[in-house]
């Protein structure tokens, strides 16, 4: 499918466009352009589907020894969910040790794509920030020096992250693809990467009464947080623009 032109595609993507005119001479005589197309170039509906599909990346701001935390990688899940992608990581391997560089790739429809990368570069950053002020109003300048401080105040860090999470995953709901897309872009990941390089989210760990505070502090800070998610295309380029 490589080999046929793009501006082939985009004729029959034109022409079922207007196969589903409510005029329905337009409809009869677009819809036989459409197949006649197909027909003569062996294009299949699976592969105008495939031709929808595209990728975008972004960093991932918390990877150390080969693995995200756990509320980056829940935090990507639900922005992929939001905008209809699979997610895929992809990490810098090293002989020795860990590269600890590493990103996460968005598929899906190539617009949805952008918004999702783009989005989860915001998202991860403001939460990130926020943990760290957290972080700070709370336990600034207490235990340092003291043995094991550091890996509690990393515990009660990500705990509180994930509470953040949270909160913004129960405002959202899965994006509803076009048929025949979550086939195509499952056909994407499967032609590109290995089972090794998909990346499956989890969900909130079990943990302590301290982690629960904190996860619910989390809560709380995000409880004016929305995730943004364009209603058109317009508003999806001046949001790229921005970046």
């Amino acid at each position: 499918m490589s080999s046929i032109p793009p501006s082939i595609f985009s004729k029959i993507k034109k022409c079922l466009a207007l196969s589903a005119s409510p005029n329905p001479t337009e409809a009869a005589t677009a819809m036989r352009q459409a197949n006649a197309l197909m027909q003569k170039y062996g294009v299949t509906q699976a592969a105008i589907a495939q031709s929808e599909i595209g990728e975008a990346e972004t960093p991932s701001r918390t990877l150390s020894r080969d693995k995200p935390a756990q509320w980056e990688a829940r935090l990507v899940g639900v922005i992929g969910k939001a905008f209809g992608c699979q997610l895929m990581m992809v990490g810098q391997r090293q002989k020795r040790g860990y590269a600890n560089e590493g990103r996460y790739v968005f598929v899906g429809l190539k617009h949805q794509a952008e918004v999702a990368a783009y989005t989860a570069e915001v998202l991860i950053r403001k939460c990130k920030a926020t943990r760290a002020k957290w972080l700070e109003e709370n336990f600034g300048g207490l235990g340092r020096g003291i043995p094991g401080a550091k890996a509690h105040m990393t515990r009660m860090g990500d705990a509180f992250a994930e509470g953040w999470v949270v909160q913004i995953h129960e405002r959202v709901h899965a994006f509803a693809n076009p048929e025949g897309i979550d086939a195509a872009i499952s056909a994407h990941v499967c032609s590109r990467t290995s089972s090794d390089d998909s990346f499956e989210t989890r969900g909130l760990k079990k943990v302590g009464n301290n982690e629960k505070l904190a996860a619910y502090a989390g809560m709380l800070a995000a409880k004016d947080e929305h995730l943004y998610r364009p209603c058109s295309r317009d508003e999806e380029s001046r949001l790229l623009e921005a970046r």
